[in-house]
């Protein structure tokens, strides 16, 4: 993080974390409050049973650079993989490094003898918010909530995608 902040330019330093997005969430529906401002509106909840999408993400400080869904909730073998594929794909003309949270599936035993793990450094417990991607998923979760109604998981996730993807959220 300190050579981040330095700006040192033969380092080249992303944030990866997981984040969920219970798809039963919308503001495509919505209702005040009586005396309430008519801009502080409450969100309904569409009818579905506790179902969510899960992500693992990585992303630099200029926008996302990974993404992969799930229907299940994250495991370090999912992880393991996301990295894999994330680090294959990133530039290699710097040094690499990924700041991570210390969820349990970050540090478990088959991270920790995975090639993956010399790119991985993690947080202090506490300082989650020097992790750049917290404030990036909040803007995701937000215009995730916003999204059309859909009839598939699919296309739930295709959105969910373009959310992350799309040029106008840097």
């Amino acid at each position: 993080l300190a050579q981040v902040l330095a700006n040192d330019d033969k380092v080249d330093s992303y944030y990866v974390d997981e984040v969920h997005f219970p798809l039963n969430q919308t503001s495509a529906r919505h209702w005040t409050i009586p005396d309430q401002p008519a801009d502080d509106l409450l969100y309904n909840r569409r009818p579905v049973n506790d179902v969510k999408l899960s992500a693992i993400a990585m992303c630099d400080l200029k926008g996302f650079v990974a993404v992969q869904i799930y229907l299940n909730d994250i495991r370090s073998e999912d992880f393991l993989f996301f990295m894999q594929q994330a680090l294959s794909s990133v530039p290699r003309k710097n040094k690499v490094t990924v700041l991570a949270d210390n969820a349990s599936w970050h540090r478990a035993a088959n991270i920790s003898s995975a090639k993956a793990i010399k790119y991985l450094h993690f947080n202090a417990p506490g300082l989650f918010l020097s992790n750049a991607i917290e404030n990036s998923f909040s803007f995701v979760r937000s215009a995730f909530r916003k999204r059309p109604l859909v009839s598939s998981l699919e296309e739930e996730a295709h959105l969910l995608v373009n959310i992350f993807y799309d040029p106008d959220n840097e």
